[in-house]
């Protein structure tokens, strides 16, 4: 007898799931759920910086950085004018925060933050 080999991919397992649980669960049910999920999409969280994001934020968040750089891939791969005006503006930011009279405060704000932070005892 031949080895029977069965394969189901991702997909078709969690339409399958999804499918079982929408025959299982009664309108009652639904609702609940539906409560549920909304209530974990619009409630803040804490972040790691302290800022209170809800998950749906955070997915439109993500959702549009994902296109921005999209855009801006696009934009870099296809135009070279825009592509010097964005060097023009990294170059023009560098000169002001290294060749003005804050240069000598900056540097010394970044030296002593290297400074604690290799001195500390996370290393």
């Amino acid at each position: 007898m031949p080895d029977l080999k069965l394969e189901i991919n991702d997909d078709q397992l969690n339409v399958a799931l999804q499918t079982a649980i929408l025959k299982a669960v009664d309108d009652v049910g639904r609702e609940q759920i539906l409560k549920h999920a909304l209530n974990h999409l619009t409630t803040p969280k804490e972040t790691y910086r302290g800022k209170a994001t809800t998950p749906l934020m955070d997915i439109i968040t993500d959702a549009a950085t994902q296109v921005a750089r999209q855009i801006m891939n696009e934009r870099i791969e296809k135009d070279e004018e825009f592509v010097k005006q964005v060097e023009q503006l990294y170059s023009q930011a560098f000169q002001r925060c290294f060749g003005t009279e804050n240069r000598e405060k900056l540097l010394e704000k970044m030296v002593g933050a290297m400074n604690e932070a290799l001195s500390s005892s996370r290393y």
